[in-house]
Protein backbone atom coordinates (compact mmCIF):
# COMPACT_ATOMS: atom_id res chain seq x y z
CA UNK A 1 0.00 0.00 0.00
CA UNK A 2 1.36 3.24 -0.95
CA UNK A 3 1.99 6.70 1.52
CA UNK A 4 -0.99 8.54 0.81
CA UNK A 5 -2.76 5.49 0.63
CA UNK A 6 -2.28 4.52 4.33
CA UNK A 7 -3.10 8.19 5.43
CA UNK A 8 -5.96 8.29 3.84
CA UNK A 9 -6.92 4.37 5.42
CA UNK A 10 -5.40 6.30 8.92
CA UNK A 11 -8.07 9.25 8.76
CA UNK A 12 -10.56 6.84 7.90
CA UNK A 13 -9.78 4.99 10.95
CA UNK A 14 -9.61 8.16 12.96
CA UNK A 15 -12.54 9.41 12.20
CA UNK A 16 -14.35 6.05 12.93
CA UNK A 17 -12.64 6.23 16.33
CA UNK A 18 -13.96 9.34 16.74
CA UNK A 19 -17.94 8.56 15.82
CA UNK A 20 -17.53 5.25 18.35
CA UNK A 21 -16.37 7.75 20.64
CA UNK A 22 -19.36 9.79 20.50
CA UNK A 23 -21.94 6.40 20.31
CA UNK A 24 -20.50 4.90 22.80
CA UNK A 25 -21.69 0.83 22.74
CA UNK A 26 -24.41 2.19 20.75
CA UNK A 27 -23.32 1.48 17.72
CA UNK A 28 -23.69 -2.17 16.64
CA UNK A 29 -23.00 -4.13 14.25
CA UNK A 30 -25.59 -3.12 11.36
CA UNK A 31 -24.43 0.22 12.11
CA UNK A 32 -20.86 -0.25 11.38
CA UNK A 33 -21.74 -2.03 8.04
CA UNK A 34 -24.06 1.12 6.79
CA UNK A 35 -20.87 2.99 8.05
CA UNK A 36 -18.96 1.09 5.94
CA UNK A 37 -21.18 1.07 2.61
CA UNK A 38 -21.42 4.82 2.69
CA UNK A 39 -17.43 5.11 3.01
CA UNK A 40 -17.10 3.07 -0.05
CA UNK A 41 -19.74 4.78 -1.92
CA UNK A 42 -18.02 8.00 -1.46
CA UNK A 43 -14.07 6.42 -2.25
CA UNK A 44 -15.88 4.76 -5.28
CA UNK A 45 -17.65 7.91 -6.77
CA UNK A 46 -14.17 9.21 -6.74
CA UNK A 47 -11.89 6.55 -8.34
CA UNK A 48 -12.24 7.31 -12.00
CA UNK A 49 -13.05 3.88 -13.47
CA UNK A 50 -11.87 2.82 -16.94
CA UNK A 51 -13.65 1.69 -19.88
CA UNK A 52 -12.59 -0.92 -22.23
CA UNK A 53 -12.94 0.80 -25.96
CA UNK A 54 -12.49 -1.88 -29.05
CA UNK A 55 -11.27 -0.29 -31.96
CA UNK A 56 -11.04 -2.56 -35.89
CA UNK A 57 -10.27 -1.21 -38.96
CA UNK A 58 -11.35 -3.48 -41.75
CA UNK A 59 -10.65 -2.10 -45.27
CA UNK A 60 -9.54 -3.85 -48.74
CA UNK A 61 -7.11 -2.71 -51.44
CA UNK A 62 -5.37 -0.05 -49.17
CA UNK A 63 -2.66 1.65 -51.23
CA UNK A 64 0.76 2.92 -49.28
CA UNK A 65 2.47 5.01 -50.75
CA UNK A 66 5.11 6.77 -48.63
CA UNK A 67 4.18 5.91 -44.78
CA UNK A 68 0.55 5.74 -42.87
CA UNK A 69 0.05 5.86 -39.52
CA UNK A 70 -2.48 2.74 -38.80
CA UNK A 71 -2.72 3.09 -35.05
CA UNK A 72 -1.86 6.29 -32.92
CA UNK A 73 -3.17 5.80 -29.72
CA UNK A 74 -2.49 7.93 -26.68
CA UNK A 75 -4.27 6.01 -23.94
CA UNK A 76 -3.35 2.03 -22.37
CA UNK A 77 -4.21 -0.67 -24.60
CA UNK A 78 -3.50 -4.09 -26.55
CA UNK A 79 -3.08 -4.57 -29.83
CA UNK A 80 -5.11 -7.62 -30.40
CA UNK A 81 -4.53 -8.20 -33.74
CA UNK A 82 -3.34 -6.78 -37.34
CA UNK A 83 -3.37 -9.05 -40.44
CA UNK A 84 -1.26 -7.64 -43.47
CA UNK A 85 -2.47 -9.12 -46.92
CA UNK A 86 0.13 -8.25 -50.08
CA UNK A 87 1.27 -8.96 -53.23
CA UNK A 88 4.45 -7.61 -52.36
CA UNK A 89 6.98 -7.79 -49.72
CA UNK A 90 8.28 -4.29 -50.12
CA UNK A 91 7.20 -2.48 -47.22
CA UNK A 92 8.26 -1.89 -43.50
CA UNK A 93 6.93 -1.87 -39.96
CA UNK A 94 7.41 0.22 -37.45
CA UNK A 95 6.23 -0.03 -33.48
CA UNK A 96 6.44 3.14 -31.21
CA UNK A 97 5.33 1.83 -27.68
CA UNK A 98 5.50 4.06 -24.86
CA UNK A 99 8.11 6.26 -26.41
CA UNK A 100 10.40 3.89 -27.48
CA UNK A 101 10.89 2.31 -31.15
CA UNK A 102 10.15 -1.68 -30.15
CA UNK A 103 10.34 -2.63 -33.55
CA UNK A 104 11.00 -1.66 -37.22
CA UNK A 105 11.72 -4.19 -39.60
CA UNK A 106 10.98 -4.83 -43.43
CA UNK A 107 8.39 -7.58 -44.28
CA UNK A 108 11.37 -9.77 -45.33
CA UNK A 109 12.85 -9.56 -42.15
CA UNK A 110 9.89 -10.32 -40.22
CA UNK A 111 9.65 -13.39 -42.19
CA UNK A 112 13.20 -14.33 -40.77
CA UNK A 113 11.90 -13.97 -37.32
CA UNK A 114 8.35 -15.25 -37.49
CA UNK A 115 9.09 -18.75 -36.71
CA UNK A 116 10.64 -17.94 -33.42
CA UNK A 117 8.11 -15.49 -32.44
CA UNK A 118 4.71 -15.83 -30.43
CA UNK A 119 3.65 -12.16 -31.81
CA UNK A 120 4.58 -12.22 -35.73
CA UNK A 121 3.63 -14.52 -38.71
CA UNK A 122 4.93 -13.40 -41.43
CA UNK A 123 4.29 -16.25 -44.96
CA UNK A 124 3.45 -16.26 -48.24
CA UNK A 125 0.36 -18.53 -48.28
CA UNK A 126 0.82 -21.03 -51.04
CA UNK A 127 -2.43 -21.33 -53.27
CA UNK A 128 -2.43 -17.80 -54.12
CA UNK A 129 1.19 -16.15 -53.41
CA UNK A 130 -0.13 -13.07 -51.61
CA UNK A 131 2.18 -12.12 -48.53
CA UNK A 132 0.48 -12.38 -45.13
CA UNK A 133 2.12 -10.54 -42.04
CA UNK A 134 -0.40 -11.18 -38.67
CA UNK A 135 1.02 -9.36 -35.28
CA UNK A 136 -0.48 -9.83 -32.12
CA UNK A 137 -0.98 -9.36 -28.37
CA UNK A 138 1.11 -6.24 -27.96
CA UNK A 139 0.50 -4.38 -24.83
CA UNK A 140 1.25 -0.50 -24.24
CA UNK A 141 0.60 1.42 -21.22
CA UNK A 142 0.86 5.30 -22.57
CA UNK A 143 0.98 5.07 -26.10
CA UNK A 144 1.36 3.22 -29.31
CA UNK A 145 1.95 4.11 -33.14
CA UNK A 146 2.21 1.47 -35.45
CA UNK A 147 3.26 2.65 -39.59
CA UNK A 148 3.60 0.82 -42.75
CA UNK A 149 6.38 2.46 -44.93
CA UNK A 150 6.19 1.39 -49.05
CA UNK A 151 7.27 2.78 -51.78
CA UNK A 152 3.76 2.02 -52.96
CA UNK A 153 2.38 -1.26 -52.32
CA UNK A 154 -1.49 -1.83 -52.43
CA UNK A 155 -2.35 -4.08 -49.25
CA UNK A 156 -4.99 -6.31 -50.38
CA UNK A 157 -6.48 -6.72 -46.97
CA UNK A 158 -5.76 -4.73 -43.86
CA UNK A 159 -7.56 -5.78 -40.59
CA UNK A 160 -6.71 -4.62 -37.17
CA UNK A 161 -8.24 -5.18 -33.72
CA UNK A 162 -6.84 -3.17 -30.64
CA UNK A 163 -8.35 -2.54 -26.70
CA UNK A 164 -7.69 0.80 -25.25
CA UNK A 165 -8.80 1.78 -22.15
CA UNK A 166 -9.97 5.48 -22.15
Amino acid sequence: MSDSRKRIAERIIKRFEDITSIFGRELDLVDLEEFAHRIGDRIARRIPLERLVTRTIDRDNVLIRGSEDLIDSRVRGRLRELVLKSPSTDFRVTIMRDGRRILERSFTELMEISPYSDTIDAFQEPESGVYILKLSNISWLSDFLLTITATEVTFNKVFIIWNEYA
